[in-house]
């Protein structure tokens, strides 16, 4: 008998617009030690199926169907009966760790109180079990770090801990929503090590909900896509991405980037979205975004049923999909437009920066403050940015990735080093003339397009901002509005409404339009689609390389999704603690990267294809950043996997600064390691 049985699930919420039928009849099964994993976009109920078998949503939730746990019947009952099975029978991994965590307590004490409310033991014994516990999921130094704080931890560190609480009493089932969401590549790669380490040891089933189908292809067994509240196409992993049946699977598969042999294949937009829930579908919910839509879609809400052995799909078409070589990725790429091939020529130098330094003082104290240290955020960082390309800045939260472009966008004398914008040098104070131009040169697009955006101000009033900074008259910034609008491919009539009233993809277009009104040189890509889902991603990163390609414009590109990056990027500089530790084109670095820290962010970013990413050698980084301290050596000796290999006289040299070499026969590939082969 499996462990996890739901059947006919459906859950619905009140409103002010009637009832929403967030999860529609679903049916899940899951056996024990084995990986299910639920995917679609925003909205979809992935994370709702999770909060109704774990007894967590609110009251007004109405919840109808069966959830058998070992046979064991858990709908209906009452929160005190569903509190002895949460935490012991399953184990719960949040999306956001420090949510989950009480910032009052230290996590030591919290993953104690997770195992005495379920098991007689001593505080002694308790706290000895969750020392163990936290140096199971990787923590060092575990009975010093139990007795610290949330706040005292990274963000990797902190979903190490409620890893260790969800495990602390042996689940029968691990629900994971969202594990990795917002997390470093390489950090991203060590949670999933500890996940899979502790269903390992517990033996238990995990349910992993996600958006990122790259972690679906290396870790999940079974998966059941989602879309509109219902379950629509379920297969093995390796069935799912080798045979996608469904038009909507297949649009989510193509939606991700990849980028081979430098040439950029069109991404898959989905169009439109999500249906809204208020009333269940007449038809099939994917019609009004299905490219192979036909009138016999609108009759009915197709069931899901058996394709193939053990593939279900919930389209009426799956079998001309199957069998007759209907191709629903040629129908999308119709919609799509043509992307440019990548070449790099070298245009004018728009930007670069020398020996670039920044750092900001520790303080300490509360009345008094005073200045205890320094904290170095950039080292001596060089990069050149010509016209017409992109070159990305790539490395974990905490490398100086911010930092660098802080200091550039505040057009202000750099506190060691030179900064040159558009051929002007920023060396002293700029005159008003000079200030402006620049600014108008240099534009910004940020990663939450809806805190960037002034909720009071209408489309109209956001885009003529900038343009009435530059002194346009009237007649020339309705003309350059309306100019705007069709450049990132949204109707006139848009400009008479508010933010609030767009969703987050068209949000980013208002976000791309302000940067581009005044027809800037450089534009500043900071993380401009992780917050978005992944058709909505692919309709952003097809808008870049339109844009780029029609207006020449040059892109300084902050990202961690290396996908994102190999997509859009010319070229790519790695930063690590503020140091810059390998640069070179694009395509180069990703198919030969020689820092032992570039290969081990290539090898966490996840592929999606079941067979590549189960079967590459990955190189997972152990230890904290900057967890030693500076005596201006190797920045990334403390989590070198290399450095402990090495002969004493070749360790001695990690300890002395690294010179940036080239690498032999590839123009522009640097690389500041001397342990490493340039030939």
């Amino acid at each position: 008998m499996s462990l996890l049985q739901v059947r006919d699930l459906s859950v619905t919420f009140p409103s002010e617009h009637g009832p929403v039928h967030a999860v529609r009849g679903v049916d899940l099964e899951l056996e024990a030690g084995r990986t299910l994993s639920l995917v679609g976009e925003s909205g979809s109920g992935k994370s709702t199926v999770a909060g109704a078998i774990i007894g967590l949503l609110p009251p007004s939730a109405i919840i109808s169907g069966q959830v058998l746990l070992d046979g064991q019947e858990l709908t209906g009952r009452t929160d005190q009966e569903l509190s002895r099975v949460r935490g012991r029978r399953i184990g719960m991994v949040f999306q956001d760790p420090l949510s989950a965590l009480t910032p009052m307590f230290s996590v030591g004490r919290q993953v104690c109180d997770a195992i005495r409310v379920h098991q007689n033991l001593t505080a002694k014994q308790a706290w000895n079990k969750a020392v163990d516990l936290l140096e199971l999921v990787g923590i060092r130094d575990p009975a010093r770090r139990a007795k610290s704080f949330p706040h005292e931890f990274s963000g990797g560190m902190r979903q190490r801990v409620v890893i260790a609480i969800a495990i602390a009493n042996n689940p029968d089932l691990l629900i994971a929503d969202e594990p990795t969401t917002a997390l470093d590549v390489t950090v991203q790669a060590q949670v999933l090590e500890v996940l899979h380490t502790a269903q390992q040891e517990t033996g238990a089933g995990l349910l992993l909900i996600t958006h990122d189908l790259g972690v679906v292809a290396g870790h999940a067994d079974d998966v059941n896509v989602m879309y509109a509240g219902a379950v629509v196409e379920h297969a093995k992993v390796n069935e799912l991405f080798a045979r996608p049946l469904m038009p909507y699977t297949i649009g989510l598969l193509g939606a991700v980037p990849t980028a081979t042999a430098g040439q950029r294949t069109p991404l898959i937009a989905i169009p439109g979205d999500p249906p809204q829930l208020h009333q269940e579908p007449s038809g099939c919910p994917f019609i009004d975004r299905c490219p192979a839509a036909i009138e016999a879609c609108a009759q009915a809400e197709p069931a899901l049923r058996s394709e193939t052995s053990g593939h279900l799909v919930a389209c009426i078409r799956s079998g001309e999909i199957a069998h007759d070589g209907l191709d629903i990725a040629a129908l999308y790429a119709r919609g799509n437009e043509a992307v440019e091939q990548r070449s790099i020529q070298h245009g004018e130098l728009v930007l670069s920066t020398r020996r670039l330094v920044k750092s900001y003082p520790i303080t300490k104290g509360t009345l008094l403050r005073r200045q205890v240290g320094t904290n170095v955020a950039v080292r001596g960082v060089d990069f050149d940015l010509f016209a017409g390309e992109t070159h990305s800045l790539v490395g974990e939260s905490g490398s100086g990735k911010t930092s660098t472009i802080m200091e550039i966008l505040h057009l202000n004398p750099p506190e060691k080093g030179q900064i040159e914008v558009l051929g002007t040098p920023i060396t002293g104070a700029l005159d008003a003339h000079t200030r402006r131009r620049l600014r108008a040169g240099i534009q910004l697009v940020t990663q939450d397009a809806t805190a960037s955006l002034n909720p009071r101000l209408t489309v109209y009033d956001v885009l003529a901002e900038p343009l009435q900074a530059a002194h346009r008259s009237r007649a020339q910034i309705r003309g350059r509005i309306y100019e705007l609008l069709d450049l990132v491919g949204l109707a006139h009539d848009v400009a008479d409404r508010f933010p609030t009233a767009f969703s987050g993809g068209q949000r980013q277009r208002i976000g791309i339009a302000r940067a581009l009104a005044l027809e800037p040189k450089v534009v500043v890509l900071d993380e401009p689609v992780s917050a978005l889902d992944m058709s909505v991603q692919a309709d952003i990163l097809n808008l870049l390389v339109r844009l780029q390609s029609q207006l020449s414009v040059a892109y300084f590109l902050v990202a961690h999704d290396l996908s994102v990056v190999r997509y859009l990027s010319d070229r790519v500089s790695v930063m690590y603690l503020g140091t810059i530790v390998e640069s070179a084109p694009a395509e180069d670095l990703f198919d030969y990267g020689l820092h032992p820290y570039t290969k081990a962010l290539l090898s966490a970013s996840p592929v999606p294809d079941p067979v590549v990413e189960r079967t590459r050698q990955r190189i997972v980084l152990h230890g904290e950043t900057g967890s030693e301290d500076d005596d201006g050596g190797c920045v990334f000796r403390p989590q070198c996997p290399l450095y402990s290999a090495l002969p004493d006289e070749m360790r001695a040299r990690c300890h002395q600064p690294q010179v940036m070499r080239a690498r032999n026969g590839v123009p522009g590939h640097r690389v500041a390691c001397h342990a490493v082969a340039v030939d």
